[in-house]
């Protein structure tokens, strides 16, 4: 048997913690299409906690690839610095629904709610003789919003690339 308190706890932590390791995962973003003077990716920072940074003024530019692109010029080209983020689909993983359906016998042991799972005990039963009811629990989880920020970002790189490309 689990009280209905710690069961809700374990999802709700083993939730969180799936989100902040597709989080960590996200941030690799960071590291394929950003580095600093160094070579350097934000993560190589954010992973070691040794090498302290300001955040706030540290430069990272983007990383560009350089693309001659037609023009009427007498060579018949420009070349174009393109940012990698505006040439591949960008797209960050998470985790929008869990829902968790399960039958467990219900009961209440010194005033606290109690489940207990079905298991097979050999016998074709699937609960051990115990006193409560039966029930079914659905439950929904949802995640907050998501930032905006990577998006803005590479509409004003993309802004930036048509404004490198002759008219």
């Amino acid at each position: 048997m689990i009280s209905f308190r710690k069961f809700i706890e374990a999802i709700n932590t083993a939730v969180s913690e799936a989100n902040s390791g597709l989080e960590r995962s996200n941030l690799g973003i960071l590291d394929q299409f950003f580095t600093d003077d160094d070579g350097k990716s934000p993560l190589d920072y954010f992973n070691d906690p040794s090498q302290q940074i300001d955040w706030k003024t540290h430069p990272f530019k983007p990383r560009t690839v350089k693309v001659q692109y037609p023009d009427n010029s007498d060579n018949g080209t420009t070349e174009i610095d393109v940012p990698l983020i505006t040439l591949v689909p960008v797209s960050a993983s998470k985790i929008d629904n869990v829902k968790l359906s399960s039958e467990f016998r219900v009961s209440i042991v010194n005033d606290e709610l109690q489940l207990d799972f079905p298991r097979n005990n050999g016998d074709g039963s699937l609960f051990k003789p115990a006193k409560g009811s039966i029930g079914t629990l659905e439950i929904t989880l949802k995640p907050g919003n998501v930032s905006e920020g990577l998006d803005s970002l590479i509409e004003g790189y993309e802004k930036i690339l048509k404004m490198q490309i002759p008219h």
